[in-house]
């Protein structure tokens, strides 16, 4: 592996690489470190972005080189600073669980096939770098001249997808299909790192794939750390009733949480749960909510969160439309849920006859905000018969549209389902591994299949969410070592991901 070079990046992006793991290491460290053991004759050139002091780097990397934060900045500076090898290895500074071993049998398989990109399938994200000759780095570098957008880690293969017929792909293919976990082992969030730090305190200086395979089939937990998606019903009030919705039997019909109790919530969230999706749904419509603009100003205000808005558009009036266009920003997503193009069937879905105020508010706001504003349809019998239509009505915003499936809230509705989605094979769900759900009065409970909160994991407003979060802790090991329990084994919204 004499001619062997090795990229190292740093990104802006990752604010976690330089905190330090209960080894006293943090993953620039970590990964400087490993190549010097893995690689000791290597050529490696430790790349970051020209905002970053270099101080942080240069006790790490004897060569380091600042660029501009683009695609090409990079890949021009590697043209040129790696011409005297012939392979080369690209590995991020904030993915402390690379596997070295791994790649050397990745450079191996490169070098015995005269590869043009080597790279690994359905290993777990920030274990498998990837491999390119130098000639296919020199060939994508002239493909990329002037592109001017940030670099992002999967740029290389970017360029090689775009005619990918034309070069020789080789794949190293993990031995246990980890896709399933969405595992990701990368220090760009505080929830990622600690899965990172759960994983160096059980396994110690043994964290090749295979170990850490081995290490989460016993102890699963080890993944789940902080939510990622927490959905607060700030109000439980609706004047619609819904073919598809509990909300009268949620014993909340009249309660709405105040602004200071929110605020407290979204405040805990910030500090303790950074990086997180807020959603404001529930069993209530929130524009119903006096404060709902307050609400959402103090929300896309917080620099770690971004937030959902779910509504059914009744109350998003031309008012509440262009106060949300005085405050937006893009970490502001709204979903409209409408599964009707005509009045009467909207009537016969909602319960209510105001389909022509909800159409002109959507129209309203959508043709003002289209960036991160979708449109929902629940689909099921009862509507299946509006979707080409739907489609028609709404062609101008098609790629706004959101499908989703019927729930039946654990069996307690009729089966309006229109087919069977649920997967061959049960796996372990989603929603106990990453959501929190916070009703009205400020309860956490087990997941959103439970409006009527009967298996309650505290009230964040005294107990604080990581608390009630991690009293979901042990429903969500026993669901993946065996199985759903009685409470969850007629849900199939397990295999629903949210945002």
């Amino acid at each position: 592996m004499d001619k062997t070079g090795i990229i190292c990046v740093s990104l802006l992006n990752t604010p976690y690489s330089l905190t330090r793991f209960c080894n006293d290491k943090n993953s620039i460290e970590i990964i400087a470190s490993s190549i010097t053991d893995h690689f000791p004759n290597c050529q490696v050139i430790h790349y970051f972005d020209h905002h970053s002091d270099v101080k942080h780097f240069k006790k790490y990397f004897e060569t380091n080189v600042a660029i501009s934060p683009d695609i090409y900045s990079l890949l021009s500076h590697a043209k040129e600073n790696f011409k005297g090898c012939e392979t080369i290895a690209v590995i991020h500074t904030d993915e402390p669980l690379t596997d070295f071993a791994l790649l050397k049998e990745l450079i191996q398989l490169h070098n015995d096939n005269i590869a043009d990109y080597t790279m690994g399938e359905n290993y777990p994200s920030g274990v498998c770098p990837f491999v390119i000759s130098y000639d296919t780095l020199a060939k994508i570098t002239l493909i990329a001249s002037g592109n001017n957008e940030p670099y992002h880690r999967g740029a290389f293969f970017r360029f090689i997808n775009m005619d990918i017929n034309s070069y020789d792909l080789e794949v190293s293919i993990c031995e246990k299909d980890m896709r399933r976990d969405r595992l990701d082992l990368r220090t760009d969030t505080l929830r990622n790192f600690l899965i990172c730090e759960n994983i160096f305190i059980e396994s110690g200086n043994s964290y090749s794939i295979q170990n850490i395979i081995a290490l989460l089939a016993k102890k699963p937990a080890l993944m789940r750390t902080l939510p990622a998606y927490i959905e607060i019903e700030i109000t439980g009030e609706c004047d619609l009733s819904c073919l598809m919705c509990p909300r009268t039997k949620s014993g909340r019909n009249n309660v709405r949480m105040p602004l200071g109790d929110f605020k407290k919530i979204i405040d805990d969230i910030n500090a303790n749960c950074p990086d997180t999706v807020v959603c404001l749904s529930g069993m209530g419509e929130p524009f119903l909510h006096p404060d709902i603009i307050p609400m959402i100003e103090y929300v896309i205000r917080q620099e770690n969160l971004r937030l959902i808005v779910e509504t059914s558009g009744v109350h998003f009036t031309k008012e509440n439309a262009d106060k949300i266009l005085a405050v937006y920003n893009n970490k502001l997503h709204i979903i409209f849920s409408l599964e009707s193009v005509h009045a009467e069937d909207y009537k016969r879905i909602r319960g209510a006859d105001v389909f022509q105020t909800v159409e002109q508010n959507i129209d309203y706001y959508i043709s003002r905000q289209t960036e991160n504003t979708f449109i929902q349809f629940v689909k099921m019998e009862s509507t299946e018969q509006n979707l080409d239509a739907f489609y028609e009505r709404w062609k101008n915003y098609e790629e706004r549209i959101i499908l989703i499936k019927y729930n039946d809230y654990r069996g307690e509705y009729p089966d309006n389902k229109i087919i069977d989605l649920s997967p061959v094979k049960r796996f372990p769900c989603w929603h106990l591994k990453r959501d929190l759900s916070i009703n009205a009065l400020g309860e956490a409970v087990l997941c959103k299949q439970d409006y009527q909160a009967t298996m309650k994991m505290g009230n964040v407003l005294n107990e604080g969410v990581k608390n009630c979060f991690n009293r979901i802790q042990d429903f969500y090991e026993r669901d993946y070592l065996k199985g759903p329990d009685e409470y969850c084994k007629l849900c199939d919204e397990y295999y629903t991901y949210n945002f």
